[in-house]
């Protein structure tokens, strides 16, 4: 009996997460950090969701469900590691008298984190690291993140398919003049830069584009846009963003999208993905607190394995349960055989 197809898709979440962890790794020890243009973990993120979002609400076009299904996605996770950050991290490496860090301003502002506003800073927390007083980094994703999720209802207002690839397009051009530009760089809406928001945004609407268009995947053409994607920017100065953002979403599905027997076992694993993500910058920060003479590289290993063990017990204890819940919940009583009635 052959096994079960399952894509290679679990696994790239997993090495997005840890390249997240890896980029921050270098402004968080305060070291020159070649990533920082190139955010390459969090475009791996857009681009898959940006793939798998519009088949999502093809199969159930309903905006209550859908909202539903995104929230049990981000929230639970989200609102255990901002309460964790807030009310354990904090009064643990607070510089502040500790009677003095609950009634802070700073503390309960943090918590607007819960509505998807970024904010980054509790008071006194890691105020003698390299990287000083920011807490979590990664949040700053949080409200593109919800942004494409509304992206998607309103694009399939449009009935016809070549309607909504010509407004994902648009959407994609937009980001890329914008960066050309610079138009919306000192703008920020929620808490966001707009612009930082954008570059995210058109990863997704790559992926999204990708899904409606049919566009057949193949590894050989993968190939030779990863080689274009090295060289064209040595003779044509400023094409990588463009390069990238067309690249990287056409890869990451071709390659997610098949089976290898050393990815796909990432799949015999719970999908911790997300809270890697979520965990490995605030972890890092308290080990650069408590053992600021740590080698670096092993600091960040070190960081990446509790990131993993706290993933694993956010999956295990807080996603899990909420939705196994939510499924019981939808499928409600079972049905009982026919000419019986339930009992009692």
């Amino acid at each position: 009996m052959s096994p079960k197809f399952t894509s290679n898709l679990g696994a790239i979440r997993l090495i997005a997460a840890y390249l997240v962890l890896l980029r921050h790794s270098f402004t968080i020890l305060g070291e020159p950090n070649p990533l920082e243009s190139v955010p390459f973990g969090i475009w791996i993120f857009f681009a898959i969701s940006g793939y798998l979002l519009p088949s999502s609400w093809q199969r159930d076009p309903r905006p209550f469900p859908y909202a539903k299904a995104r929230f049990r996605r981000l929230f639970p996770a989200l609102a255990a590691v901002v309460l964790f950050s807030a009310f354990v991290i904090g009064p643990i490496f607070t510089t502040i008298p500790r009677r003095e860090y609950l009634p802070h301003p700073e503390t309960w502002n943090y918590l607007l984190n819960l509505l998807f506003h970024p904010m980054y800073f509790l008071p006194g927390v890691f105020a003698e690291n390299p990287y000083p007083y920011a807490v979590n980094g990664s949040l700053w994703s949080l409200p593109p993140q919800v942004l494409t999720y509304l992206l998607v209802p309103l694009v399939f207002v449009l009935r016809y398919r070549g309607a909504r690839l010509a407004v994902w397009a648009l959407i994609f051009a937009f980001a890329q003049w914008n960066r050309a530009t610079g138009l919306l760089d000192e703008t920020v809406i929620w808490g966001s830069n707009v612009s930082q928001t954008l570059s995210a945004v058109a990863l997704f609407a790559a992926g999204a584009f990708l899904r409606e268009s049919k566009i057949r995947l193949h590894l050989g053409v993968a190939g030779i846009l990863l080689a274009l994607l090295v060289c064209a920017p040595l003779f044509i100065p400023g094409s990588r963003y463009p390069l990238i953002s067309v690249i990287i979403p056409y890869v990451v599905v071709t390659v997610g999208l098949r089976s290898w027997p050393i990815l796909r076992a990432a799949n015999r694993l719970p999908d911790i993905s997300y809270g890697v993500f979520l965990l490995g910058f605030p972890i890092q920060q308290s080990m650069i607190a408590l053992a600021p003479e740590l080698n670096p590289w092993l600091n960040v290993l070190i960081a990446a394995v509790v990131s993993t063990l706290g993933a694993l017990v956010l999956e295990r204890f807080v996603e899990r349960p909420i939705l196994q819940g939510a499924a019981r919940r939808e499928a409600g009583p079972r049905q009982t055989p026919a000419g019986r009635g339930p009992r009692g």
